[in-house]
C-alpha cells in the first residue's frame, strides 16, 4: 500500500485542512527548489491581499520553516528569510507572513527513500 502526503488546501482564514483520517496525515518535507505560495505580513487595518506571492525553497532550518526566494506581482524577486511553512491543520497566522504548500501538491504518493 502506498503512503501518501497529505494534500494542502490553502484557505484565506482558516486551517489548512485536507479531509484525510487522522492516520493519514503525513507532513510534506520541504526541500530546495519546491515551489510554495507566500504570504506577507498584513497589518492591521490593511486590505487583505487576493493572491499569494510564488516562491521557491532556497534553505530548509526544518520541516516548519525555511527561506525562500519570493517573486512578487510584478515579477521583481525578494527574498524572505526564515519563513514559517504551514503543514496539514496548522492554523493560518491572521497578521504574520507564512508559506504554504501549493493546492496542487494533492495526495501524490510520497517517495520512499
Amino acid at each position: 500500500m502506498p503512503v501518501f502526503c497529505a494534500a494542502l488546501t490553502p484557505r484565506p482564514h482558516g486551517a489548512v485542512s485536507t479531509g484525510l483520517r487522522a492516520k493519514e496525515l503525513k507532513m510534506i518535507k520541504p526541500s530546495i527548489g519546491r515551489v510554495v505560495w507566500f504570504q506577507p505580513e498584513h497589518a492591521h487595518g490593511a486590505p487583505e491581499r487576493d493572491q499569494p506571492h510564488a516562491a521557491l525553497i532556497v534553505y530548509v532550518w526544518g520541516d516548519r520553516m525555511v527561506n525562500l526566494v519570493v517573486f512578487n506581482q510584478n515579477g521583481m524577486l525578494f527574498a524572505a528569510y526564515s519563513v514559517t511553512l504551514l503543514q496539514d491543520g496548522d492554523p493560518i497566522p491572521p497578521h504574520d507572513r507564512y508559506a504554504q504548500w501549493m493546492p496542487s501538491v494533492q495526495r501524490t504518493p510520497c517517495r520512499r527513500r
